[in-house]
Order: structure tokens, then C-alpha cells, then sequence
């Protein structure tokens, strides 16, 4: 989601006035650290995914770009990222999105096994499969009468050990709650809803090792963001009162992390599941634009 030119300069100015404490590159048990370009334009990343155990990742620009680059890290997880490929997403048929029309803002990502990336879009609604990257395959539709708002639609997509693909839009037009919606056998779904809260709105999603759903949200504060990553047991279904997915609060953030929109939920080597995710800068040099890590459990067995 871009975000309205008055808060990004506030947000900026606050930027400026925590970079001290930022520079150590820890916040708490959180590490936070700068994505390294190597020439490339690198920003307004929204979506992420973790390759290859912590090895590799991709990232998702809202200009409609996939960055794809590599970790360093030490025995406590993630240290460093580089940048290695800039490569732009292509509409049906191969043809250029039209920048000019909005219809290049991608928004959210996420892998199937066989290797295809499914992506959502916003302003021009709609989700696309590319088994490669210059080449949208369109999906079924969207469902009518989602009431999505321009800047506000599908953000957070996730891929079960099914394949089958869930996503959650950002916001509603009216607000309230948002439908969590589910891909199977061609046809769209919806298993039940999300109840935004305390302000904060969906952002970015991920399915752990231990089959549960993980949901990124943000807040826009007076200062700065706050985001917070909350767990929802899918297996079980909604209530029929209310359709509301219960769901636990495992992390929240402080004020100095950034905006952050993407999330990655994986395992490396010796069985350690990290939660690592990605800021939108929206293309500012005063915002923060780069990764934050964090450890989740020791093992699949202790989460």
C-alpha cells in the first residue's frame, strides 16, 4: 500500500530522529538489517518470501518488480541481504503493465512446491500466477462485492501444504472485518473472517511448519508503524455466530522497525523457525526499507 505523501514526511522526520538507535542493528530481539542493492532500484517492498532454508529470498515491489538476492547469517539467524536481480512482472500474454494506470502495483506474494509465485494487485484489483515472471496467468476471478478501496486491496496471500492459496485484503471500503478467502479446485471461497483491531490492518501472511496461518499487520502511529503477527488455527472453523477466526498475538513490534508488509515464515538448517520480514519505504531515502528477522521457536515442536 502507498501511503499519503503528508504521513510519509512525518514518518520520515521520526525516521531521521531514531536512526541512532537503529544502528546497532538490533531492536530487542529483533534484527534489523539493510538490503544491499548493487545497483539496482530497490524499494516499496511489500511481499517476501524465504528460499533454500534462509539461503536466498524474493521480494516484491509495489512498481511491479521482483527482487531476488541472498542472506548472509551467522548461528543466531539472519545477518545481511543482497540484492542480485531486478526482474519485472509481465501482464497476460507477456505484454508491459501499465504503470501509468496503477496496474503494476503488486502487492502481495507467495510460492507454490512446484515453484509458481502467485501475486495480488491493488487499485486494479486482481491476483495473477506466473510460472515465470514476464507472463501473468490469470486466476478465476475475483468474488463480487468485496468492497475493496482503491488503496486497500489484496495484501496478504498464503500457501497452505495443499497448494491451495488464501488471501486477505487490507482493509474494506466501509471497514469492519475482511473475508479470508481460499482458491480450491478453481473456485473461490470464503472460509470466515478477520476482525482488524486496535487499529492495526493486514498486511502480509504466511503459513508456518506447524501448518498454522500467521497474519502480518500494520498500524500507522503517531510516530512512526507498529506492526504485530498474529496465529490463527485454520483447521478448525469459523464460529457460526460471528464467522470471526479466533487468533493469538505472538509478537508486536516497537515504534523503530518500519513499515512492514511482507512476511516469511521458515525453518534453516537445524530445525530453528525465524519470522523474517520486509519494509516499503515507498521509494524515500528517509524511510527504512530493508528486513527485519526474529526467532520464533527452537524448534517446530515448541512453537
Amino acid at each position: 500500500m502507498r501511503l499519503r505523501s503528508a504521513i510519509t514526511l512525518s514518518l520520515g522526520a521520526a525516521a531521521i530522529a531514531l536512526s541512532a538507535a537503529w544502528a546497532a542493528g538490533l531492536t530487542g530481539s529483533e534484527r534489523r538489517f539493510e538490503i544491499e542493492g548493487n545497483g539496482l532500484r530497490i524499494g516499496g517492498l511489500s511481499g517476501l518470501a524465504v528460499l533454500d532454508y534462509g539461503a536466498r529470498f524474493l521480494a516484491l515491489s509495489d512498481e511491479g518488480f521482483l527482487i531476488e538476492g541472498s542472506f548472509t547469517r551467522d548461528a543466531n539467524g539472519l545477518t545481511g541481504a543482497k540484492a542480485t536481480r531486478s526482474i519485472p512482472l509481465g501482464g497476460p500474454g507477456g505484454r508491459a503493465l501499465d504503470a501509468r494506470g496503477k496496474e503494476h502495483d503488486s502487492e502481495g506474494l507467495a510460492i507454490s512446491s512446484d515453484g509458481a509465485l502467485s501475486v495480488s494487485f491493488e487499485h486494479v484489483h486482481r491476483v495473477a500466477k506466473y510460472r515465470e515472471p514476464g507472463i501473468a496467468l490469470p486466476y478465476p476471478a475475483l468474488m463480487r462485492g468485496l468492497d475493496l478501496p482503491e488503496n486497500g486491496g489484496i495484501e496478504a496471500l498464503a500457501v497452505d501444504t495443499q497448494d491451495r492459496l488464501y488471501i486477505v485484503q487490507e482493509q474494506s471500503a466501509h471497514g469492519g472485518d475482511v473475508p479470508l478467502m481460499r482458491l480450491e479446485g478453481g473456485r473461490w471461497s470464503v472460509l470466515g473472517k478477520i476482525h482488524p483491531s486496535d487499529g492495526f490492518v493486514p498486511v502480509g501472511a504466511d503459513f508456518g511448519p506447524d501448518g498454522m496461518y500467521y497474519l502480518l499487520e500494520r498500524k500507522v502511529a503517531t510516530l512512526g508503524f507498529r506492526s504485530r503477527i498474529r496465529r490463527f488455527d485454520l483447521s478448525q472453523p469459523a464460529p457460526e455466530v460471528d464467522g470471526i477466526f479466533p487468533a493469538e498475538v505472538i509478537w508486536q513490534s516497537g515504534l523503530s522497525l518500519g513499515n512492514l508488509e511482507g512476511l516469511a515464515i521458515w525453518t534453516d538448517p537445524q530445525g530453528v523457525v525465524h519470522a523474517t520480514m520486509v519494509a516499503d519505504n515507498n521509494f524515500s531515502a528517509v524511510l527504512y526499507g530493508g528486513m527485519v528477522s526474529l526467532v520464533l521457536a527452537k524448534s517446530v515442536g515448541t512453537m
